[in-house]
């Protein structure tokens, strides 16, 4: 198990170029036209960037990136200090954008139907029994003051469930 603490994780996210991020988004995006990153007004929302369409359009990004695949996608399920997580949270997220910086590959998810799949699955992802997703382990992951529990989601059977754009960069 890998654990990172909040400057850490950031340090991995900001480790992209803008180019690839431009590279990314431009892939996983067919109207793509440009990209701007989130201010912090807009980062307590659970934006890192904005994809400006080509009509004009803004798509809402949340990125989370990791150095290495390692086959499944983390979701955060429970904080250790009650607060809640980016699922439970009120969002303007459109898309999770989880990139793998080995593979050079990126799986682009829509937010509302991850969140309902993990919502109305949740129960039974606590209880490891029969849900939608096959559970591998929980794993806790220290971030900033507090941890975290994460559910790992096998990525292809999570990208066959909720709808899904996986792109090479």
């Amino acid at each position: 198990m890998t654990t990172h603490t909040y400057s850490e994780s950031k340090k991995i996210e900001n480790s992209l170029t803008p180019i690839e991020i431009r590279t990314i988004l431009n892939n996983i995006f067919t109207n793509f036209f440009d990209f701007r990153k989130a201010t912090k007004q807009e980062e307590l929302l659970g934006i890192d960037y904005i994809v400006i369409t080509k009509d004009i359009k803004e798509i809402n990004i949340d990125l989370k990136v990791r150095e290495k695949y390692f086959g499944d996608t983390l979701i955060e399920l429970q904080h250790s200090d009650n607060q809640p997580t980016w699922l439970q949270k009120e969002s303007k997220t459109d898309f999770v954008v989880y990139v793998y910086k080995d593979i050079k590959e990126a799986h682009a998810f829509d937010f509302k139907k991850l969140k309902e799949l993990i919502i109305n699955n949740l129960a039974k992802l606590l209880n490891k029994k029969g849900s939608l997703i096959t559970v591998k382990n929980y794993s806790k992951t220290n971030n900033r003051y507090y941890s975290t529990i994460n559910y790992t989601a096998d990525t292809i059977k999570l990208c066959e469930k909720v709808k899904n754009k996986r792109v090479k960069y």
